[in-house]
C-alpha cells in the first residue's frame, strides 16, 4: 500500500503513537510521518506508507497553516498554558483592545528570528532540548530564521483575554512562540491554550480521515483516500526524459545528461532535486549535477 495517508490526530496523542496506529490498522509496515504535532496539537497529520515513506525528504518546504487559541496575561516556559508559569497577571492588567492584538500579530509577519521554547523537539547533543530540560541541565534553543507569511484574527475575547488566529508559517516554525513573542509585544505575555493544523505537505485537514474512520475502512478504502506517491513532488521541477530507453535505464539506477529530457515548466538547478517522468508516469527523483559544463542528472529515488 503506498500513499500519503491524511489522518486527523486528536489532542492527546503523540505523532508515533497515531503512526503506530496506522500500521496496526493498515498492516503497512513501513510508514512514517512528513511532521510532527506536539501532543497537545491536533489536526493534520500527514503519514507516508509504503514507498511513499522514501520521499518525505521532498515535502518539508511547503508552508503550514494553524489555527490556533491563546489567552492573555500568562507566559509560561514551554510559551503554552501545559508549562510552569514564569508570569501571571491574569485579571489584573489593561487589557488591549482587538486592534492592538491584530497588530502584534501582523507586527510577527515576514522574515523573522524565533528562538523557541527549551521545551521542545529539536535535537541537540543527540537529545531533544525537552529531554535535556527535564534532566535538569541548562539548555537554550538556537535562534532560527522563520517565515510568517500571513496572520488573521478570528475572534477576540476581551473579559477572559482569549483570542483565535490563523497563521501560515514556513517548516519549523514554533506557533507556541509566536504566541509568546506577541504577548512581548502587548507587554502582558501570551501562551498558546489550543492548536488545529488546516494545512500540511500541500494537504487540506479537509480531506483527512480520523483513526475510528480508518478503523471502519477496507482496505478498497484506504486505497481510494491515499494520496500518489507523486503526490510529495508536486513542487520540484518536473523532468520528461526523451524516450523508452532512457526510462528503462533510469529505473536501473542510470543516470542521463541534459539533452535526453525536456522540462516543459521550471528548469533544473544544479543541487536541486527535480522529479522524473514519462509519458505521464512518475519514475523518482534525480540530483542535477554540473559536469563539464553541462548539467549530469544523477538517480535519486528510483520507483520502478
Amino acid at each position: 500500500m503506498d500513499g500519503f495517508l491524511r489522518i486527523n490526530k486528536p489532542a492527546g496523542m503523540s505523532s508515533s503513537d497515531v503512526v503506530m496506529n496506522v500500521r496496526r490498522l493498515t498492516k503497512e509496515k513501513k510508514a512514517g510521518h512528513t511532521g510532527t504535532l506536539d501532543p497537545n496539537a491536533c489536526g493534520l497529520l500527514v503519514v507516508a506508507l509504503g514507498r511513499a515513506s522514501r520521499l518525505i525528504e521532498y515535502m518539508d518546504s511547503a508552508a503550514k497553516v494553524y489555527r490556533c487559541r491563546a489567552v492573555l496575561g500568562l507566559a509560561t516556559d514551554t510559551h503554552d498554558v501545559w508549562g510552569t508559569a514564569v508570569r501571571d497577571i491574569r485579571g489584573c492588567f489593561e487589557m488591549p483592545s482587538e486592534d492592538d492584538v491584530a497588530d502584534a500579530l501582523t507586527a510577527l509577519e515576514g522574515q523573522i528570528s524565533q528562538v523557541p521554547s527549551r521545551y521542545s523537539a529539536i535535537r541537540q547533543d543527540g537529545k531533544r532540548l525537552y529531554e535535556l530540560a527535564r534532566e535538569g541541565r541548562e539548555v537554550r534553543a538556537k535562534e532560527r530564521q522563520i517565515g510568517v507569511f500571513m496572520t488573521s484574527l478570528i475572534d477576540f475575547d476581551p473579559a477572559s483575554g482569549e483570542f483565535f488566529f490563523d497563521v501560515r508559517c514556513s517548516s519549523g516554525t514554533y506557533v507556541r512562540t509566536l504566541c509568546d513573542m506577541a504577548g512581548e509585544i502587548l507587554g502582558c505575555g501570551a501562551s498558546m491554550s489550543a492548536l488545529l493544523r488546516l494545512e500540511t505537505c500541500g494537504f487540506a485537514l479537509e480531506d483527512s480521515v480520523t483513526l475510528e474512520e480508518l478503523a471502519e475502512m477496507s482496505p478498497e478504502d484506504v486505497r481510494s483516500v491515499l494520496a500518489p506517491c507523486e503526490a510529495a513532488v508536486s513542487e520540484l521541477p518536473r523532468c520528461e526524459l526523451a524516450d523508452d530507453e532512457r526510462a528503462s535505464r533510469f529505473l536501473t539506477g542510470l543516470g542521463f545528461n541534459e539533452d535526453q529530457c525536456i522540462f516543459p515548466g521550471e528548469g533544473a538547478i544544479p543541487g536541486l532535486a527535480v522529479s522524473v517522468w514519462k509519458d505521464g508516469r512518475f519514475l523518482g527523483t534525480a540530483m542535477p549535477l554540473m559536469e563539464s559544463g553541462r548539467l549530469y542528472f544523477s538517480p535519486g529515488k528510483v520507483f520502478s
